[in-house]
């Protein structure tokens, strides 16, 4: 007869093991239009590309979606979106009904961190639609929208004519208000109160392009 032990009659019961796994996806918007140059899009480009890189390592899964914009706005593969030249002029509101349109068909908040940035030079054609879009994607309940406007110091010079930039249009439409950072004290920062999950962050040269990172990433800035 077999001989049994006190380790063979004990009772074992299996456990399911259960693991929660996070998933974000990037909108990742660029303007395109002929006013945006070499430096312009070189700044664009390593903003949300170290953006990105990040999110990856944060969350186990990441998409990224790509959108290029001037007068119109079209969904991109990412080769083309990094590569992409084209000129014309600027409607930003078009990017940010494409990014509607994402977050709505595929990607609900309720099962995604969804983080849109977009960088742009702030030259626009249409700003008040533009602020009329921006407002339905953020009442869409997202993570955060992370602006970046480009303007190298020497285009502050001798800019009488044209739009209004986006950056002034976003502080007399949204309660927005100035960040000071430490190290950087010549990076203008702007960001929203905990309902508004809104960053923009002026960027001026390749050196900014670090501290803007952090700014952006930034834990826990705004309650959940």
């Amino acid at each position: 007869f077999p001989i049994f032990t006190n380790e063979d009659l004990r009772y074992r019961k299996i456990k399911e093991d259960t693991q929660e796994q996070s998933r974000a996806v990037v909108i990742a918007m660029m303007d395109v239009s002929g006013s945006m140059g070499e430096l312009k899009k070189y700044l664009a480009r390593s903003m949300l590309f170290w953006l990105i890189e990040f999110l990856k390592r944060l969350y186990h899964q990441v998409e990224v979606r790509f959108i290029v914009h001037h007068t119109t706005a079209r969904v991109v593969p990412e080769d083309d979106f990094f590569r992409t030249v084209e000129s014309g002029g600027t409607s930003c509101y078009t990017a940010y009904e494409k990014a509607i349109g994402l977050v709505d068909v595929e990607y609900p908040p309720e099962s995604w961190n969804v983080y849109v940035w977009h960088f742009s030079d702030g030259e626009d054609w249409d700003s008040e639609k533009t602020v009329e879009e921006l407002k339905k994607l953020l009442s869409k309940g997202i993570n955060m929208v992370g602006y970046g406007e480009i303007k190298p110091e020497e285009e502050y010079e001798n800019r009488s004519r044209g739009p209004r930039g986006l950056w002034n249009v976003f502080k007399e439409n949204f309660p927005l208000k100035e960040l000071k950072l430490q190290q950087f004290t010549n990076m203008e920062v702007l960001t929203g109160p905990n309902e508004l999950p809104l960053l923009c962050v002026k960027l001026e040269s390749p050196e900014h392009i670090m501290p803007a990172l952090k700014t952006f990433l930034k834990k826990d800035r705004w309650a959940s």
